[in-house]
């Protein structure tokens, strides 16, 4: 145990009549050492520093009349009989500080002067603990330093400062409110009794509390300290948009985005940021009354987005100043079936009885041009759309596939310009454009102008016979400007005149000028 050496009072008791010559002195031992028990040396001496027997019954008590606390622990003693001191065992000094004084007095014996004692110090006990000198902040941005820094004080176990100690490590960590603390370091090391940090920070927005430790010390706790975002720095997906939707219905799950710092904190204070969204990746335009949303507690909700394309999209999410985000895949199913479209039109020429060279395929949509790849079961049925008289085909119907419909055999018997019309069940249908059916090839004569009926012999026909070339299907074969035609007597026998008896077909007509009969 250290002992302090304080001042020893002596005193030396004489007769009554030298009582006011006989005072307590001071002797001390050993250095004091806050909260460690001491020893008091209190001895009477006369004038002459001479020591002298009191009397036994002396009690002598010990007060503190200068310095900081309370005197404690065994503060008196008797004198022994025929002695001259008496030594108080177990003083105690609480608190550490310099300039103490401590005065004894005499009582129940000999009549002593008090004295006091001449200053001295106390010195702190052993570190036992560390306390809070200087709180943290109690609010922070996220990523930077704390304004108002921690400042800890290393204790004994009576709460004096132990000012020697310039070795004690302290780390600061999260007490509450999870997570780790930042800064360069989370350590400090004490410089007379204080350490002090400089730059913690933490990156995660929340209410925490800071844990301060130390080998072989208890820790310490600080009051809360807010967190808040920093600056908004992103956009990310809070709720992804549904991953199926069908065309021009506004998706099932709407998207909503976080407005975050660049630590990924949501920045509730943010009521103002305006997001649009578009489509990412899959091309074409983004539907939505409107496509734009203003974030509120820091998040952005979409209510009515859709996509009127069919297809595979992501939803790009950007902000002016700020990182964008992109969704998953988006699939846009077609809606339900509305109307026909012609994808590959019939041919635009072809010949009477022959199937066009290029059939027409179809594709069932729904009412935004969509096809319903769905569609499996709609039969669509062609006919001629202007330009008179039947289609031919075996069949002129077919059935969706896929929401492709196709045809394979349709034709025109009947040389003419045609259009052709497709219709199917509850459906808008649609019309080609023009088909221009040309006659096949030529077959037979047929006569459209017949010879008169009386002649004159000698006397050329007054109507001379006119004939067509046509095609299988009785259609005038109009290319045809070859073909010779001979007149010749069929029935009555003899000799036709004229000259000549031929005449040859011009755009399949073929029409003669001087037949006769002698």
């Amino acid at each position: 145990m250290l002992r302090w050496w304080m001042v020893l009072l002596a005193w030396m008791v004489t007769p009554a009549v030298f009582a006011a010559a006989v005072k307590l002195d001071v002797q001390a031992i050993g250095p004091v050492v806050a909260g460690t028990p001491f020893n008091v040396e209190v001895r009477a001496a006369n004038n002459g520093n001479a020591r002298t027997a009191v009397v036994a019954t002396t009690t002598v008590t010990l007060t503190l009349t200068a310095g900081p606390g309370v005197i404690g622990g065994t503060v008196s003693g008797n004198i022994l009989s025929g002695d001259d001191n008496v030594i108080i065992m177990g003083v105690e000094l609480l608190t550490a500080g310099s300039g103490v004084v401590l005065t004894a007095s005499a009582s129940g014996g000999d009549a002593l002067t008090a004295d006091p004692s001449d200053p001295f110090t106390v010195s702190p006990g052993a570190a036992t603990q560390m306390t809070i000198l200087t709180t943290p902040s109690a609010t922070a941005t996220a990523g930077a330093a704390f304004a108002q820094q921690p400042v800890l004080q290393i204790k004994d176990a009576h709460g004096n400062v132990v000012a020697g100690d310039s070795t004690t490590v302290v780390t600061a960590a999260i007490s509450t409110g999870g997570g780790t603390l930042q800064g360069t370091p989370v350590t400090a090391t004490a410089s007379s009794g204080l350490v002090t940090f400089a730059t913690l920070n933490r990156e995660v927005a929340g209410t925490i509390t800071l844990n301060f430790t130390a080998a072989g010390l208890t820790g310490a706790v600080s009051g809360d300290v807010v967190v808040s975002a920093a600056a908004a720095a992103r956009v990310t997906l809070l709720t992804a948009p549904s991953a199926t939707a069908t065309a021009g219905v506004a998706f099932g799950q709407q998207p909503a985005v976080r407005i975050e710092d660049v630590f990924g904190n949501l920045r509730l204070s943010d009521g103002t940021t305006v997001v649009t969204a578009s489509v990412g990746t899959g091309g074409g335009t983004l539907q939505g009354s409107p496509v734009t949303a203003t974030a509120s507690g820091g998040i952005a909700t979409f209510a009515t987005l859709n996509r009127q394309a069919a297809g595979t999209i992501t939803l790009a999410f950007t902000a002016s100043g700020l990182t964008g985000t992109v969704s998953g895949d988006v699939e846009v199913s077609a809606g339900a079936a509305a109307q026909l479209a012609i994808q590959i039109a019939p041919s635009a020429t072809a010949t009477a009885g022959v199937a066009f060279a290029q059939q027409p395929v179809l594709h069932v949509q729904d009412t935004f041009g969509n096809r319903v790849l769905g569609d499996n079961t709609t039969v669509v049925t062609a006919s001629i759309g202007s330009g008179g008289g039947t289609l031919q085909g075996s069949p002129v119907t077919a059935t969706a596939s896929a929401g492709v419909v196709t045809f394979a055999t349709l034709n025109r018997e009947a040389a003419a310009t045609i259009t052709l019309a497709f219709a199917a069940t509850g459906l808008s249908g649609t019309t080609s454009g023009n088909v221009v059916v040309s006659a096949a090839a030529s077959v037979r004569l047929t006569l459209q102008t017949a010879p008169s009926a009386t002649a004159t012999a000698g006397v050329a026909f007054v109507q001379q016979p006119m004939l067509h070339v046509e095609d299988t299907f009785g259609n005038r074969v109009l290319a045809d400007s070859t073909t010779v035609v001979t007149a010749s007597i069929a029935s009555g026998g003899g000799t036709l005149q004229g000259s000549p008896v031929t005449a040859t077909a011009s755009a399949g007509v073929v029409t003669f000028a001087t037949l006769n009969r002698e």
